[in-house]
């Protein structure tokens, strides 16, 4: 019975091994986050000065 725990316990800690490897591999596929500075000539990346801003920017998603 304990032998069938540690077993168990085991299979569960290296599917997590595995999980958990998977998403270094995506996660060093990304860029760092140094290199995405944002365009401050984009309307959308430009500071919010009042309501018409944030108005705007929904217009244009929507």
């Amino acid at each position: 019975m304990r032998d069938d725990l540690l077993l168990r316990e085991m299979q569960a800690l290296r599917e997590q091994v595995t999980q958990l490897q998977e998403e270094v591999r995506e996660l060093r596929q990304l860029p760092a986050p140094g290199q995405l500075e944002p365009n401050l000539d984009q309307p959308e990346n430009r500071q919010i000065k009042g309501f018409d801003d944030i108005l705007q920017r929904f217009e244009k998603r929507h």
